[in-house]
């Protein structure tokens, strides 16, 4: 049958417009293993070059350690969001994401996080990620950036 030119078009109303922070940490959703290494490599270097930046700057004393206390806040929310999407990657449910708060187990969690591949196709948490390689190689070298320059700019004591 033909369909009627006076018809209502349908629309997808239902998505949200995708923000920078969305294309980086997609809340809610899969995330794939370089992805997932790539981004947990970045932070643990931002955090490294934190120190550096300030006294390189000359920031006092009370201003480094708001920031402390702020990317100490950003190193706890943000690795446990990447831990349960990369749980739900592999299929998991979500409160397995709680074995990356048990001591000793999570050094086993973390890396097994890294070499287990995710459940191909759709699972109960959604899509498979698409893996962007250049966004995730992007983040590797801004992660090795920092952390070279982190590491460059230490003092040796004698």
């Amino acid at each position: 049958m033909n369909e009627s030119p006076y018809k209502t078009p349908e629309s997808q109303l239902d998505e949200k417009p995708q923000v920078f922070i969305d294309r980086v940490v997609p809340l809610g959703k899969r995330v794939g293993r370089f992805r997932y290494f790539a981004l947990n490599l970045l932070l643990f270097a931002a955090f490294m070059s934190l120190y550096p930046l300030a006294r390189t700057l000359g920031l006092d004393s009370i201003l480094v350690g708001i920031g402390v206390v702020i990317a100490g806040v950003v190193l706890v929310v943000w690795p446990s969001i990447l831990v349960f999407q990369r749980t739900m990657d592999i299929g998991g449910r979500a409160y397995w994401g709680l074995l990356a708060f048990v001591p000793v187990v999570n050094l086993f969690y973390g890396i097994g996080l890294i070499f287990w591949k995710g459940t191909p196709g759709k699972n109960m948490h959604g899509v498979e990620p698409i893996e962007k390689t250049s966004i995730n190689l992007l983040l590797l070298v801004a992660a090795l950036l920092m952390f070279f320059y982190s590491v460059s700019s230490m003092e040796v004591r004698a």
